[in-house]
């Protein structure tokens, strides 16, 4: 992964499946997102159901951009890189088709 890359989060990790949160979250992360900086190594703290630290490790992360809002220090574990025989949001195949009209 490098800058410019697009890339999908496909793991969730931390978040109880099926849950409200999970659920906004996957809404959130649906359309895939640009690397802008990165890999880098960078600290990722993991924690509780109580939102206490319990583990901090040192990850490659990347920084991405998602509507607009940049996102930092992201493990890169947590994403598949987009190619051309990936499948994408709808949203985004619609909005094509409305262009190409």
């Amino acid at each position: 992964m490098k800058p410019g890359d697009l890339i999908q989060r496909t793991i969730f990790e931390g978040v109880e499946p099926n849950s409200d949160y999970a659920i906004q979250l996957q809404k959130k992360w649906a359309s895939p997102v640009m690397v802008i900086k990165g890999p880098y190594e960078g600290s990722v703290t993991q924690y509780n159901h109580f939102g206490k630290p319990t583990l901090t490790s040192i990850a490659p992360v990347v920084d991405v951009i998602l509507d607009g809002e940049i996102i930092t220090c992201i493990p890169i574990s947590f994403f598949d890189r987009v190619t051309m025989n990936t499948p994408i949001s709808n949203d985004i195949i619609n909005s094509e088709k409305k262009k190409d009209s």
